[in-house]
Protein backbone atom coordinates (compact mmCIF):
# COMPACT_ATOMS: atom_id res chain seq x y z
CA UNK A 1 0.00 0.00 0.00
CA UNK A 2 1.56 3.36 -0.89
CA UNK A 3 1.76 5.64 2.02
CA UNK A 4 1.42 9.49 1.83
CA UNK A 5 1.79 12.52 5.13
CA UNK A 6 0.04 15.67 4.34
CA UNK A 7 1.35 18.16 6.34
CA UNK A 8 -0.19 21.72 6.63
CA UNK A 9 -0.21 24.69 8.89
CA UNK A 10 -3.80 25.37 8.39
CA UNK A 11 -6.44 24.95 11.62
CA UNK A 12 -7.96 21.82 10.02
CA UNK A 13 -11.42 22.55 12.28
CA UNK A 14 -12.06 25.64 10.19
CA UNK A 15 -12.58 24.66 6.73
CA UNK A 16 -11.94 21.27 4.18
CA UNK A 17 -9.43 22.52 1.90
CA UNK A 18 -6.26 21.18 2.94
CA UNK A 19 -8.04 17.97 3.16
CA UNK A 20 -9.84 17.95 -0.43
CA UNK A 21 -7.55 15.70 -2.31
CA UNK A 22 -7.19 12.98 0.38
CA UNK A 23 -10.58 11.05 0.56
CA UNK A 24 -10.25 10.30 -3.53
CA UNK A 25 -6.44 8.80 -2.80
CA UNK A 26 -7.90 7.00 0.31
CA UNK A 27 -10.17 5.32 -1.85
CA UNK A 28 -7.52 4.71 -4.59
CA UNK A 29 -5.51 2.83 -2.33
CA UNK A 30 -3.34 5.15 -0.04
CA UNK A 31 -2.01 5.33 3.28
CA UNK A 32 -2.99 8.87 4.41
CA UNK A 33 -2.23 10.57 7.76
CA UNK A 34 -2.94 13.93 8.37
CA UNK A 35 -0.76 16.35 10.25
CA UNK A 36 -2.10 19.56 10.98
CA UNK A 37 -3.66 22.45 13.82
CA UNK A 38 -6.64 20.08 15.29
CA UNK A 39 -6.34 17.60 13.22
CA UNK A 40 -8.94 15.14 15.79
CA UNK A 41 -11.68 17.85 14.92
CA UNK A 42 -11.40 18.46 11.23
CA UNK A 43 -13.78 20.10 9.21
CA UNK A 44 -13.46 16.99 6.67
CA UNK A 45 -13.24 14.25 9.88
CA UNK A 46 -16.76 15.51 10.80
CA UNK A 47 -18.47 15.86 7.62
CA UNK A 48 -17.39 13.64 5.05
CA UNK A 49 -14.81 11.38 6.64
CA UNK A 50 -12.53 8.68 5.34
CA UNK A 51 -10.24 6.19 6.36
CA UNK A 52 -7.22 8.29 7.89
CA UNK A 53 -4.44 8.74 11.00
CA UNK A 54 -4.93 12.04 12.06
CA UNK A 55 -2.02 13.88 14.27
CA UNK A 56 -2.02 16.85 16.03
CA UNK A 57 1.41 19.34 15.00
CA UNK A 58 0.82 21.85 17.63
CA UNK A 59 -1.60 23.60 20.18
CA UNK A 60 -3.40 26.58 18.26
CA UNK A 61 -2.34 28.56 21.37
CA UNK A 62 1.07 27.52 20.74
CA UNK A 63 3.38 30.70 19.42
CA UNK A 64 7.19 31.33 18.84
CA UNK A 65 10.18 29.21 18.96
CA UNK A 66 7.68 26.38 21.10
CA UNK A 67 5.69 26.33 17.69
CA UNK A 68 8.97 26.44 15.39
CA UNK A 69 10.04 23.69 17.21
CA UNK A 70 6.90 21.38 16.74
CA UNK A 71 6.82 21.90 13.19
CA UNK A 72 10.03 20.86 12.75
CA UNK A 73 9.92 18.18 14.96
CA UNK A 74 7.11 16.63 12.70
CA UNK A 75 9.29 17.60 8.96
CA UNK A 76 11.54 15.27 10.63
CA UNK A 77 9.11 12.54 11.46
CA UNK A 78 8.19 13.00 7.39
CA UNK A 79 11.25 12.56 6.62
CA UNK A 80 12.23 9.06 8.79
CA UNK A 81 8.90 8.28 8.60
CA UNK A 82 7.06 5.03 6.84
CA UNK A 83 6.20 7.17 3.95
CA UNK A 84 6.78 7.10 0.11
CA UNK A 85 4.81 10.69 -0.30
CA UNK A 86 5.26 13.91 1.96
CA UNK A 87 2.60 16.01 1.14
CA UNK A 88 3.55 20.13 2.06
CA UNK A 89 0.10 22.00 1.63
CA UNK A 90 0.05 25.58 2.25
CA UNK A 91 2.65 28.25 1.83
CA UNK A 92 2.60 29.21 5.03
CA UNK A 93 4.42 25.89 5.35
CA UNK A 94 6.56 25.97 2.71
CA UNK A 95 9.31 28.27 3.69
CA UNK A 96 9.56 26.29 6.89
CA UNK A 97 9.55 23.20 4.68
CA UNK A 98 12.55 24.49 2.78
CA UNK A 99 14.75 24.27 6.01
CA UNK A 100 13.43 21.71 7.56
CA UNK A 101 13.37 19.16 4.89
CA UNK A 102 16.78 20.19 3.70
CA UNK A 103 19.23 17.46 3.19
CA UNK A 104 18.27 13.50 2.06
CA UNK A 105 14.47 12.49 1.86
CA UNK A 106 15.51 8.93 1.88
CA UNK A 107 13.70 8.33 -1.09
CA UNK A 108 10.36 9.75 -0.59
CA UNK A 109 8.67 12.18 -3.28
CA UNK A 110 7.51 15.39 -2.21
CA UNK A 111 4.39 17.06 -3.25
CA UNK A 112 4.18 20.71 -2.92
CA UNK A 113 0.59 22.38 -2.90
CA UNK A 114 0.42 26.07 -2.90
CA UNK A 115 -2.33 27.72 -1.90
CA UNK A 116 -2.07 31.42 -2.10
CA UNK A 117 0.46 33.49 -4.29
CA UNK A 118 3.76 35.26 -1.88
CA UNK A 119 4.42 38.29 -3.76
CA UNK A 120 8.83 38.22 -4.00
CA UNK A 121 8.38 42.01 -3.90
CA UNK A 122 6.97 42.13 -0.28
CA UNK A 123 8.37 38.97 1.02
CA UNK A 124 11.28 38.25 -0.66
CA UNK A 125 13.11 35.56 1.62
CA UNK A 126 9.90 33.69 1.59
CA UNK A 127 9.24 33.32 -1.80
CA UNK A 128 13.07 32.56 -2.21
CA UNK A 129 12.74 29.80 0.36
CA UNK A 130 9.43 28.81 -1.30
CA UNK A 131 11.25 28.49 -4.44
CA UNK A 132 14.15 26.09 -3.03
CA UNK A 133 10.96 24.05 -1.72
CA UNK A 134 9.41 24.13 -5.15
CA UNK A 135 12.33 23.08 -7.02
CA UNK A 136 12.58 19.89 -5.00
CA UNK A 137 9.09 18.78 -5.68
CA UNK A 138 8.25 16.36 -7.85
CA UNK A 139 4.46 17.25 -8.10
CA UNK A 140 2.90 20.48 -7.94
CA UNK A 141 -0.53 21.44 -7.17
CA UNK A 142 -2.16 24.90 -7.27
CA UNK A 143 -5.05 26.70 -6.66
CA UNK A 144 -5.13 28.43 -10.12
CA UNK A 145 -4.23 28.31 -13.47
CA UNK A 146 -2.88 31.65 -14.00
CA UNK A 147 -0.68 31.00 -10.71
CA UNK A 148 0.68 27.51 -11.21
CA UNK A 149 2.22 28.93 -14.82
CA UNK A 150 3.09 32.06 -13.34
CA UNK A 151 4.99 30.15 -10.17
CA UNK A 152 6.68 27.43 -12.56
CA UNK A 153 8.23 30.55 -14.95
CA UNK A 154 9.68 32.32 -11.96
CA UNK A 155 10.71 29.26 -9.77
CA UNK A 156 11.84 27.02 -13.07
CA UNK A 157 10.66 24.12 -11.31
CA UNK A 158 10.74 21.08 -14.11
CA UNK A 159 7.77 19.61 -12.13
CA UNK A 160 4.29 18.96 -13.31
CA UNK A 161 1.64 21.33 -12.55
CA UNK A 162 -1.62 20.12 -11.93
CA UNK A 163 -4.37 22.62 -10.56
CA UNK A 164 -6.92 21.73 -8.02
CA UNK A 165 -9.39 24.43 -7.05
CA UNK A 166 -10.43 25.00 -3.34
CA UNK A 167 -13.69 23.78 -5.03
CA UNK A 168 -16.37 22.07 -2.45
CA UNK A 169 -17.27 17.77 -3.10
CA UNK A 170 -20.51 17.39 -4.73
CA UNK A 171 -21.31 15.35 -2.04
CA UNK A 172 -21.65 18.83 0.85
CA UNK A 173 -24.41 18.69 2.72
CA UNK A 174 -26.89 21.43 1.71
CA UNK A 175 -29.56 22.29 4.11
CA UNK A 176 -33.49 23.17 2.35
CA UNK A 177 -33.98 27.21 2.32
CA UNK A 178 -35.99 28.06 5.12
CA UNK A 179 -38.38 31.00 6.07
CA UNK A 180 -37.66 30.80 9.75
CA UNK A 181 -33.72 31.17 8.98
CA UNK A 182 -34.63 34.05 6.65
CA UNK A 183 -36.54 36.20 9.54
CA UNK A 184 -33.52 35.88 11.79
CA UNK A 185 -31.15 37.01 9.32
CA UNK A 186 -33.52 39.78 9.17
CA UNK A 187 -36.31 39.48 5.81
CA UNK A 188 -39.48 40.98 7.05
CA UNK A 189 -41.45 39.67 3.79
CA UNK A 190 -40.61 37.80 0.86
CA UNK A 191 -39.72 40.89 -1.03
CA UNK A 192 -36.52 41.51 0.65
CA UNK A 193 -32.85 40.63 -0.52
CA UNK A 194 -30.75 39.00 1.43
CA UNK A 195 -26.87 39.19 -0.04
CA UNK A 196 -24.46 37.12 2.77
CA UNK A 197 -20.79 37.79 3.26
CA UNK A 198 -18.82 34.86 4.55
CA UNK A 199 -16.41 36.97 6.55
CA UNK A 200 -16.68 39.96 8.30
CA UNK A 201 -15.68 43.75 7.92
CA UNK A 202 -12.36 43.69 5.93
CA UNK A 203 -10.59 45.54 3.45
CA UNK A 204 -9.70 42.82 1.63
CA UNK A 205 -12.99 41.59 0.59
CA UNK A 206 -14.20 45.65 0.04
CA UNK A 207 -17.02 45.71 2.90
CA UNK A 208 -16.35 49.39 3.18
CA UNK A 209 -18.23 49.80 -0.37
CA UNK A 210 -20.47 47.23 -0.11
CA UNK A 211 -22.06 49.42 3.14
CA UNK A 212 -22.01 52.18 1.29
CA UNK A 213 -23.98 50.82 -1.56
CA UNK A 214 -26.54 48.75 0.74
CA UNK A 215 -27.24 52.52 1.89
CA UNK A 216 -28.28 53.24 -1.66
CA UNK A 217 -30.25 50.40 -2.40
CA UNK A 218 -34.12 50.52 -1.21
CA UNK A 219 -35.20 49.33 2.46
CA UNK A 220 -35.87 45.40 1.05
CA UNK A 221 -31.95 44.87 0.60
CA UNK A 222 -30.44 43.75 3.64
CA UNK A 223 -27.25 42.31 4.48
CA UNK A 224 -25.74 39.06 6.35
CA UNK A 225 -21.95 38.93 7.55
CA UNK A 226 -20.96 35.90 8.89
CA UNK A 227 -18.63 37.53 11.79
CA UNK A 228 -19.09 39.38 14.79
CA UNK A 229 -19.28 43.02 14.77
CA UNK A 230 -16.45 45.59 14.99
CA UNK A 231 -16.31 48.90 15.93
CA UNK A 232 -15.44 49.96 12.42
CA UNK A 233 -18.10 48.38 10.91
CA UNK A 234 -20.90 49.72 13.81
CA UNK A 235 -19.39 53.11 13.03
CA UNK A 236 -20.25 52.85 9.15
CA UNK A 237 -23.28 51.24 9.58
CA UNK A 238 -24.85 54.32 12.02
CA UNK A 239 -23.02 57.20 10.13
CA UNK A 240 -25.15 55.23 6.46
CA UNK A 241 -28.22 54.66 8.56
CA UNK A 242 -28.44 50.95 7.79
CA UNK A 243 -27.68 49.47 11.08
CA UNK A 244 -31.02 47.58 11.00
CA UNK A 245 -30.36 46.36 7.80
CA UNK A 246 -27.09 44.29 8.16
CA UNK A 247 -27.14 41.53 10.44
CA UNK A 248 -23.76 39.88 12.02
CA UNK A 249 -24.32 36.20 12.64
CA UNK A 250 -21.18 35.59 14.27
CA UNK A 251 -18.06 32.99 13.20
CA UNK A 252 -20.19 29.65 12.41
CA UNK A 253 -18.78 26.33 12.49
CA UNK A 254 -18.02 25.28 9.21
CA UNK A 255 -20.45 22.87 8.24
CA UNK A 256 -23.50 25.59 10.14
CA UNK A 257 -22.68 27.87 7.75
CA UNK A 258 -24.76 26.57 4.99
CA UNK A 259 -28.25 26.73 6.78
CA UNK A 260 -27.77 31.05 6.69
CA UNK A 261 -25.97 30.61 3.46
CA UNK A 262 -28.85 28.09 1.61
CA UNK A 263 -31.61 31.17 3.31
CA UNK A 264 -30.19 33.81 1.77
CA UNK A 265 -30.37 34.82 -2.36
CA UNK A 266 -27.22 36.61 -2.89
CA UNK A 267 -23.40 35.78 -2.85
CA UNK A 268 -21.12 38.56 -2.33
CA UNK A 269 -17.58 37.71 -3.87
CA UNK A 270 -16.07 41.30 -3.82
CA UNK A 271 -12.03 41.77 -2.76
CA UNK A 272 -9.04 43.64 -3.14
CA UNK A 273 -7.14 43.77 -6.11
CA UNK A 274 -4.12 43.74 -3.93
CA UNK A 275 -1.74 40.84 -5.59
CA UNK A 276 -1.53 38.45 -8.94
CA UNK A 277 -3.43 35.89 -6.26
CA UNK A 278 -6.55 37.98 -5.95
CA UNK A 279 -6.53 39.43 -9.64
CA UNK A 280 -6.96 36.19 -11.00
CA UNK A 281 -8.27 33.77 -8.06
CA UNK A 282 -11.98 32.37 -7.50
CA UNK A 283 -11.82 31.10 -3.72
CA UNK A 284 -13.53 28.94 -1.77
CA UNK A 285 -16.03 30.82 -0.78
CA UNK A 286 -17.53 30.83 -4.77
CA UNK A 287 -18.42 27.28 -4.21
CA UNK A 288 -19.56 27.69 -1.33
CA UNK A 289 -22.77 30.13 -2.91
CA UNK A 290 -23.38 28.10 -5.56
CA UNK A 291 -22.98 24.34 -3.71
CA UNK A 292 -26.48 27.29 -2.03
CA UNK A 293 -28.03 27.98 -5.35
CA UNK A 294 -27.02 31.67 -4.76
CA UNK A 295 -26.03 33.95 -7.57
CA UNK A 296 -22.93 35.62 -7.00
CA UNK A 297 -21.71 39.30 -7.27
CA UNK A 298 -18.24 39.32 -7.67
CA UNK A 299 -15.12 41.00 -8.83
CA UNK A 300 -14.40 42.43 -12.63
CA UNK A 301 -11.22 40.78 -12.35
CA UNK A 302 -10.05 38.30 -14.65
CA UNK A 303 -10.19 35.54 -13.37
CA UNK A 304 -13.43 35.62 -11.64
CA UNK A 305 -15.36 37.65 -14.14
CA UNK A 306 -14.68 34.69 -16.92
CA UNK A 307 -16.14 32.18 -14.73
CA UNK A 308 -19.32 34.64 -13.72
CA UNK A 309 -19.87 35.18 -17.42
CA UNK A 310 -19.20 31.92 -19.09
CA UNK A 311 -21.07 29.98 -16.59
CA UNK A 312 -23.96 32.38 -15.85
CA UNK A 313 -23.55 32.14 -12.53
CA UNK A 314 -23.62 36.04 -11.66
CA UNK A 315 -22.42 38.92 -12.47
CA UNK A 316 -19.39 40.72 -12.08
CA UNK A 317 -18.68 44.96 -10.50
CA UNK A 318 -16.34 47.11 -9.98
CA UNK A 319 -15.46 46.50 -5.63
CA UNK A 320 -14.43 50.00 -5.52
CA UNK A 321 -17.17 51.64 -6.88
CA UNK A 322 -20.07 51.87 -4.51
CA UNK A 323 -22.46 52.74 -7.14
CA UNK A 324 -21.77 49.78 -9.49
CA UNK A 325 -22.25 47.40 -6.88
CA UNK A 326 -25.40 49.01 -6.14
CA UNK A 327 -26.85 48.97 -9.97
CA UNK A 328 -25.45 44.95 -9.93
CA UNK A 329 -27.37 43.81 -7.31
CA UNK A 330 -30.43 45.74 -8.59
CA UNK A 331 -29.66 43.82 -11.77
CA UNK A 332 -29.52 40.30 -10.33
CA UNK A 333 -32.34 41.08 -8.09
CA UNK A 334 -34.51 42.07 -11.45
CA UNK A 335 -32.86 38.54 -13.47
CA UNK A 336 -33.87 37.10 -10.27
CA UNK A 337 -37.76 37.92 -10.56
CA UNK A 338 -37.65 37.27 -14.53
CA UNK A 339 -36.48 33.57 -13.87
CA UNK A 340 -32.63 33.67 -13.95
CA UNK A 341 -29.93 32.55 -11.83
CA UNK A 342 -32.77 29.94 -10.02
CA UNK A 343 -31.72 27.93 -7.02
CA UNK A 344 -31.80 24.80 -8.95
CA UNK A 345 -30.06 25.93 -12.19
CA UNK A 346 -27.25 27.60 -10.11
CA UNK A 347 -26.73 24.48 -7.76
CA UNK A 348 -26.45 22.27 -11.58
CA UNK A 349 -23.81 24.48 -12.82
CA UNK A 350 -22.00 24.11 -9.71
CA UNK A 351 -22.19 20.28 -9.68
CA UNK A 352 -21.68 20.06 -13.34
CA UNK A 353 -18.72 22.51 -13.16
CA UNK A 354 -17.41 23.52 -10.36
CA UNK A 355 -17.71 20.61 -7.83
CA UNK A 356 -14.44 19.21 -6.39
CA UNK A 357 -15.34 15.47 -8.17
CA UNK A 358 -14.47 16.88 -11.26
CA UNK A 359 -10.65 16.59 -10.56
CA UNK A 360 -10.28 13.75 -9.06
CA UNK A 361 -9.37 11.45 -11.76
CA UNK A 362 -6.80 13.88 -12.20
CA UNK A 363 -5.60 13.86 -8.64
CA UNK A 364 -5.31 9.74 -9.11
CA UNK A 365 -3.25 10.09 -12.25
CA UNK A 366 -1.02 12.71 -11.19
CA UNK A 367 -0.11 10.70 -8.08
CA UNK A 368 -0.01 7.05 -9.76
CA UNK A 369 2.61 9.17 -12.17
CA UNK A 370 4.70 10.35 -9.49
CA UNK A 371 5.63 7.20 -8.46
CA UNK A 372 6.10 5.75 -11.46
CA UNK A 373 8.64 8.46 -11.77
CA UNK A 374 11.97 7.63 -10.68
CA UNK A 375 13.68 11.35 -10.93
CA UNK A 376 12.45 14.58 -11.93
CA UNK A 377 12.35 15.58 -15.69
CA UNK A 378 15.83 17.22 -17.32
CA UNK A 379 13.69 20.26 -17.86
CA UNK A 380 10.52 22.30 -16.93
CA UNK A 381 7.55 20.49 -18.20
CA UNK A 382 5.57 23.06 -20.28
CA UNK A 383 1.99 23.56 -19.13
CA UNK A 384 -0.97 22.77 -21.76
CA UNK A 385 -2.61 25.65 -20.44
CA UNK A 386 -5.95 24.35 -22.76
CA UNK A 387 -5.73 21.28 -19.82
CA UNK A 388 -4.56 22.83 -16.75
CA UNK A 389 -7.44 25.53 -16.86
CA UNK A 390 -10.46 23.01 -16.94
CA UNK A 391 -13.19 22.30 -16.92
CA UNK A 392 -13.48 25.47 -15.41
CA UNK A 393 -12.51 27.10 -18.81
CA UNK A 394 -13.07 24.58 -21.20
CA UNK A 395 -15.87 22.82 -22.21
CA UNK A 396 -17.38 21.44 -19.34
CA UNK A 397 -17.24 17.55 -18.43
CA UNK A 398 -20.20 15.28 -18.39
CA UNK A 399 -22.93 16.03 -15.65
CA UNK A 400 -22.07 14.36 -12.42
CA UNK A 401 -24.85 11.80 -12.32
CA UNK A 402 -25.05 11.19 -15.87
CA UNK A 403 -24.73 8.18 -17.68
CA UNK A 404 -21.49 9.36 -18.96
CA UNK A 405 -19.78 10.31 -15.74
CA UNK A 406 -18.57 7.78 -13.62
CA UNK A 407 -21.28 6.17 -11.34
CA UNK A 408 -19.34 6.58 -7.73
CA UNK A 409 -20.62 10.01 -7.51
CA UNK A 410 -24.12 10.49 -5.98
CA UNK A 411 -24.71 14.13 -5.40
CA UNK A 412 -27.12 15.53 -3.45
CA UNK A 413 -30.46 16.14 -6.17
Amino acid sequence: MKRLILLTAYDLSKNPLPELALPVLSRHGWSITVAGMCAGNSVMGRVLPYPCQRHQIADVNLKGPAYEWRVFDWLQRARTGPYDVIYIHSNVLAYRAALGLAGPLFGKRLVFHSTDYIDPLDHCLYAWLEKKLARRARLHLNAEFHRAYIDQTRYGFRAPALVVPPNLPSAWPIPEPSPEVRRKLGATSPDDVLAIVHGGWSSLRGTSKLVEALAALPPRFRLVMTADPNPALQAALVRLGIEQRVRCIGRQKYEDLFQYTSSSDIGILLYANNDLGNFFGAPTRLTEYLACGLPVLGCHFTGLQLLLLKHGIGLSTDPESPQDIATRLLELEAARRDGRFSRAEIRRRFLDVFAFDHWEDAICRAFDELMDSPHLPPRPIRPNLSAIGGPLYVPSPPRIGSREHSSRYDPRA
